[in-house]
């Protein structure tokens, strides 16, 4: 867990046109339906795939693991390094 790297994926999501049958000539594009999504990247974890996890234990188990087509990935913007980061505890929260 030393290189974790945060990021924001821009990608564009397959999406739904129709709600019932439309002739053909009716049907409008309108472009990519682009989604944004942060994680951690996982690198190597799927061929021809950025993946970003959820969360990650210190045993690099991961939860939540999406992976995107690197075909559709429009931007991807490195979020910051993780670092430990020290949370002292707040005397209100005990009971």
């Amino acid at each position: 867990m030393n290189d974790l790297r945060m990021v924001a994926i821009t990608w564009a999501d397959a999406h739904g046109d129709c709600a019932e049958w439309t002739d053909l000539t009716e049907v409008e594009d309108d472009g990519d339906y682009l989604v944004r999504s942060v994680g951690i990247l996982l690198v190597g974890a799927k061929r021809g795939h950025l993946s970003i996890a959820q969360s990650i234990t210190p045993d690099e188990d991961v939860d939540s693991v999406l992976h995107i087509p690197k075909g559709m990935v429009r931007r991807v913007e490195a979020l910051h390094r993780l670092s430990v980061i020290p949370v002292e505890p707040d005397p209100s929260d005990e009971i």
